[in-house]
């Protein structure tokens, strides 16, 4: 199922890809734009709504709190490897 949504001034679509918790309860929904193959853009986690940040390569550098502070930072390296910080 997919659900058109306006977020950042362009479209979007709501990937259903979700995670439950053993309660079959929903703990995260995904939100992915349009400009490229699985650009996650948005992550609701109960409440609450983080965005993320692309760098040249389409790659996700930070995920942002709604106030805009910046709760992870993701570095890729060689052969697929990232590191969290």
């Amino acid at each position: 199922m997919s659900l058109n949504i306006e977020f950042n001034n362009r479209y979007a679509i709501t990937k259903h890809d979700w995670r439950l918790n053993g309660s079959d309860v929903l703990v995260q929904d995904y939100v992915y734009g349009s400009l490229y193959i699985d650009e996650v853009i948005l992550q609701r986690t109960g409440a609450t709504d983080y965005s993320f940040t692309h760098d040249f390569r389409y790659s996700v550098t930070n995920l942002t709190n709604t106030v805009g502070s910046i709760v992870e930072s993701y570095d890729f390296i060689y052969h697929g490897r990232s590191n969290c910080y």
